[in-house]
C-alpha cells in the first residue's frame, strides 16, 4: 500500500465513503425528503402516511369496501374486530371496526376462566342486575334459607376410645331449583352487533361455606363467538361481491 499503514488506509477509504454518504437534512415537509451529498441536495417524494381508520359499524365496512379508495380489497374478521386492508396489492390503508366484549358476556368469560364462589347476595345481585336475568327467574335465589348444625359421635370401647363431630350443612329450598341457567346475554357492545345468545352455565352450591358457583358449561363461551362470527362473515360476503372475506387478521 505503498507505505500507508492498514489503519491509515481505512480512515482514507471511510472518508472518500462518508463524502458521498448522504446527510438528511432538517427540513420539516409531511411530503418531502431533503438529503445532502456532497454540495448537491437531494429531494425525495415520500409516499403519504398509511391509514388507520375506524368505523362505528359493519355498514362502514361494507361503504369503505366499495369506495373510490379501495382498489384491491380484503376482509379480514375475528373476535377482535373487522379490518379491511383498501388495497392488499400494494398500500396498507386499513379501516376498522372494533368489537369488543358486551359487559354481561364478559362477566361469563371471567366466569370461565376462574372459579369465584360468592355469598347468597352477591349471586343475586350479579343474576338480576349485571347478568339481566329476569325477576321471575332470579327469586327462588333469594329465598334460600342456609342453616349448620353440629353431631357429635363417640365410641368407648376396650383399648379403643373416640370422640368426633360433624359439621352438616343444609339449604331449605334448594331442592326446586336447577342445577343449570340459560342466561341471554348479548356478545358485542357496537352498533348492530348487539344480538343477545343464551349461554347454558352450572350452579353449584357449597353448603358448608355458604356459596354459590356460578361457571359457564366447557364450549358455550367459544360458541357463541363462533356463531355470531359466523353471523358477520355472512353478512359481508353478501354485500361485497368478489371481495375475499377471511377469519383472522391480517
Amino acid at each position: 500500500m505503498n507505505g500507508l499503514t492498514k489503519e491509515t488506509f481505512d480512515a482514507m477509504v471511510k472518508v472518500a465513503q462518508d463524502a458521498q454518504s448522504p446527510k438528511a437534512l432538517a427540513v420539516d415537509h409531511p411530503r418531502k425528503a431533503y438529503f445532502q451529498r456532497g454540495d448537491q441536495t437531494e429531494v425525495i417524494d415520500l409516499p403519504p402516511p398509511l391509514r388507520q381508520s375506524k368505523v362505528r359499524n359493519l355498514e362502514g365496512i361494507i361503504d369503505a369496501a366499495q369506495g373510490d379508495a379501495a382498489k384491491k380489497p380484503v376482509v379480514w374478521h375475528d373476535d377482535d374486530g373487522v379490518r379491511l386492508v383498501l388495497d392488499d396489492a400494494d398500500r396498507r390503508d386499513v379501516v376498522t371496526l372494533p368489537l369488543t366484549h358486551a359487559r354481561p358476556f364478559a362477566i361469563l368469560v371471567e366466569l370461565e376462566s376462574a372459579v369465584k364462589p360468592m355469598d347468597q347476595r352477591r349471586f343475586v345481585r350479579l343474576l338480576r342486575f349485571e347478568l339481566g336475568v329476569a325477576a321471575v327467574t332470579v327469586a327462588p335465589w333469594r329465598k334460600l334459607e342456609w342453616s349448620q348444625q353440629k353431631a357429635a359421635q363417640g365410641e368407648i370401647a376396650p383399648g379403643r376410645d373416640r370422640l368426633g363431630s360433624d359439621i352438616q350443612g343444609s339449604v331449605k329450598g334448594a331442592s326446586d331449583l336447577p342445577e343449570e341457567l340459560l342466561i341471554p346475554v348479548p356478545l358485542y357492545d357496537q352498533l348492530g352487533e348487539r344480538s343477545s345468545y343464551p349461554v347454558r352455565c352450572a350452579i353449584d352450591l357449597d353448603v358448608y361455606n355458604e356459596q354459590i358457583v356460578l361457571m359457564p358449561l366447557p364450549g358455550e363461551i367459544q360458541a357463541v363467538i363462533d356463531e355470531h362470527q359466523a353471523s358477520i362473515h355472512e353478512r359481508l360476503v353478501a354485500a361485497l361481491d368478489g371481495v375475499p372475506v377471511y377469519y383472522g387478521s391480517p
